[in-house]
């Protein structure tokens, strides 16, 4: 009974990590967002005006994003089937 509990809880605490890194990953898409479209704004200006050159680029702001997305999803993806591998063990056992 207590290792069903138990893993009861630690599959809960899988979901509840990936929902947590899904959170942040959400905010972060944001503020990459944000962040790439004031650097295109100072490109275009640097450009075109020759003022408010030298900041962050929108293609490097974009390739940092996409690594990063990369270890969201890997990481969201291995909790959420760490979660399910452990509520299908309590499952199984729970047949016996």
């Amino acid at each position: 009974m207590r290792q069903r509990l138990r893993l009861r809880l630690v599959a809960f605490a899988c979901f509840a990590a990936a929902g947590l890194v899904g959170i942040t990953a959400i905010a972060d898409h944001h503020w990459k967002n944000v962040r790439g479209d004031r650097a295109e704004i100072a490109e275009w200006y640097c450009q075109h005006q020759g003022i408010r050159c030298g900041g962050a680029s929108s293609a490097g702001i974009e390739a940092r994003w996409n690594q990063r997305e990369r270890v969201y999803v890997i990481v969201v993806s291995v909790l959420g089937a760490a979660g399910i591998v452990l509520l299908g063990a309590e499952g199984v056992r729970s047949l016996r």
